[in-house]
């Protein structure tokens, strides 16, 4: 039985040859590599770092970051920009941390997350009993004055800013791995934030348990549904799409005009 996660099902929805390649004949792929997803990588390694230990020197961190991800000297200088971005995120961070009182054990930081079919909580690596996994860059809980609990749950991003509805279905997996990991949480809230520009931006919606449980775990189902009918695929298509930007596979791809290997 596979893990479900959304890239998979992100992948299934775009261009179902890509995903059957990928996922189910795991085919090698050609490099995609690109300045850009360094650059990204090497960001979110040192927000990780200095939201666990805002004490830290920020420029040394970027720097170990960017030693540790072998950028080019050009992506160094880029990733250098970022610095008071994420100075000033962490700072941010924490302040809101402290006027919520969201005590050290109460946020997480690359937080994995799993569930069973049952939408029951579960090990990340049991690969028995998860059926669907995610991992999230930033999460805390906050507890009101009347008791009532908050999950908040961010997904960093350092390119441009772009519609937050399009991430509504990578949020609905995350506000369900949430409520299965936090039964007695009483709203999940989502939100991205844009490290170049600063930016948070919350979804619109409020996650409360009632709809996740109504709502968002049928639509999972049906995503899933929707992925197995493609593995069953005899001759998957290849379907343009964002996915073509960072597909593995351009250089043999039919949509290019290539032949498959």
């Amino acid at each position: 039985m596979p893990i479900w996660t959304h890239s998979r099902l992100e992948t299934a929805e775009a261009c179902p040859l890509n995903y059957c390649w990928s996922y189910l004949e795991r085919r090698s792929g050609y490099s995609i590599a690109s300045g850009a997803g360094r650059i990204g990588n090497t960001v979110h390694s040192a927000l990780e770092t200095l939201i666990k230990n805002p004490g830290d020197n920020v420029e040394v961190v970027l720097l170990r970051a960017i030693m540790a991800h072998n950028l080019t000297t050009q992506e160094e200088l880029e990733a250098l920009t970022f610095r008071s971005k994420v100075e000033a995120f962490t700072q941010r961070f924490h302040a809101w941390r402290q006027k919520h009182s969201v005590e050290e054990d109460q946020y997480w930081v690359e937080r994995k997350l799993a569930m069973d079919a049952e939408f029951e909580a579960c090990s990340y690596t049991d690969r028995d009993k998860a059926f669907f996994r995610g991992v999230i860059d930033l999460a805390a809980m906050v507890t009101k004055k009347d008791g009532g609990k908050i999950l908040f749950l961010w997904d960093h991003k350092t390119g441009e800013p772009t519609d937050i509805k399009e991430k509504a279905k990578q949020f609905h997996g995350y506000s369900i791995l949430g409520l299965a990991t936090y039964p007695d949480v009483d709203e999940v809230r989502c939100a991205i934030h844009y490290v170049k520009t600063g930016q948070i931006i919350f979804f619109p919606q409020k996650f409360s348990p009632e709809t996740i449980r109504a709502e968002l775990q049928n639509g999972l189902m049906d995503r899933i549904k929707n992925a197995e009918e493609i593995a069953s695929l005899n001759d998957p298509p290849a379907v343009e799409s964002w996915k073509c930007t960072f597909c593995q596979y351009a250089p043999v791809c039919p949509l290019k005009g290539g032949a498959a290997p």
